[in-house]
């Protein structure tokens, strides 16, 4: 069982770093800052999880002769490591929601985080499992919040044109904040209900093993990271297919920093659908007629009809010139 949960730790680093790799890699191509935030993020579950790793490599001795210093599971470590992923996800909600973050406050909002969560650090004994709990639900509670929080801002906040990027994705979000209320179930059932028979090797080891991670939080984390490499791909395709513009995202006469701001504005100014918006979306993608009817589950003469009537409203004559007035708008 040992190996087992080794290479299911291994494969959970993997998909972080792959997160990890593009996020930098979009940066480098928008110089966008949410995607330092999301890369740092991803970054800190490697070693909050490389932690969990190198623990079960000395336990599960794979190799007799190698042991890590024990050091590395100090509870100032950890806490480190925990208060550096809230912090980051809250950073890439805020950005995301173009809200100015005052970043003296913001850092002091994150040492106060730490300064509880290491004050809160898991102790042995009778105290230990309320401790325990307190201390992985406020952090739980703390995700939870980002999820919540963008909810009710694009709900009361946000500008009609600005929710259209929020549409689409709008089932995966309440799923990951469905994910998210199940990492704290988990927590409370492992801390508090999960009693093992001690006795038996089997059971010891599972939880031993189960004591050391969160399922869903890994499963959250995948989907997360999976979620992100597709949008960083998609964005660096449509990025890549006019170098040209590469640098009009830095700083542009309309204010925009990304290829998303340059849409819903391009959308707004060109008083287009929702619909139309997401069919634009994919048409500069380059995505075809069957490939966008794919993707929105519409039929191909639909698709023709959105695009003939975008054709209209931008006034252009075919994709090329599209795409050319899109990106000199």
């Amino acid at each position: 069982m040992s190996l087992m949960w080794f290479i299911y730790t291994f494969a959970i680093i993997v998909i972080a770093i792959m997160a990890c790799s593009t996020s930098m890699s979009l940066w480098v191509f928008t110089a966008r800052k949410d995607c330092i935030a999301a890369a740092i993020a991803f970054g800190a579950y490697i070693f909050d999880t490389a932690i969990i790793f190198f623990d079960e490599y000395t336990q599960g001795k794979v190799d007799p002769n190698t042991y890590f210093d024990a050091g590395i599971t100090h509870p100032l470590v950890t806490t480190v490591l925990a208060t550096i992923i809230v912090a980051s996800a809250w950073a890439w909600t805020l950005m995301r929601l173009r809200i100015k973050i005052d970043w003296p406050w913001f850092l002091m909002a994150a040492s106060a985080f730490c300064l509880l969560e290491y004050f809160l650090c898991p102790v042995a004994g009778s105290a230990g499992r309320l401790r325990t709990l307190l201390y992985w639900g406020i952090r739980d509670l703390a995700l939870i919040g980002t999820v919540a929080f963008g909810f009710w801002y694009c709900r009361h906040r946000v500008e009609d044109i600005e929710k259209l990027g929020f549409h689409r994705a709008r089932l995966f979000y309440r799923a990951v904040f469905v994910l998210l209320c199940l990492i704290l179930v988990e927590d409370i059932c492992n801390i508090m209900l999960f009693i093992p028979d001690m006795d038996d090797p089997f059971w010891y080891e599972f939880w031993w093993h189960l004591q050391q991670r969160n399922i869903t939080e890994n499963i959250t984390m995948a989907v997360l990271a999976v979620r992100k490499m597709v949008y960083d791909r998609d964005t660096m395709r449509v990025y890549a297919r006019h170098p040209a513009e590469k640098g009009a995202h830095l700083k542009d006469e309309h204010g925009m920093h990304n290829f998303e701001e340059r849409l819903l504005s391009y959308c707004d100014a060109k008083g287009l659908s929702p619909r139309e918006r997401d069919v634009l979306e994919l048409a500069l993608k380059g995505k075809d007629t069957q490939g966008i009817a794919t993707e929105l589950y519409i039929s191909t003469g639909t698709v023709k009809a959105h695009m003939h009537r975008i054709y209209i409203k931008a006034g252009v004559n075919g994709r090329r010139d599209l795409a050319t007035a899109f990106w000199r708008f």
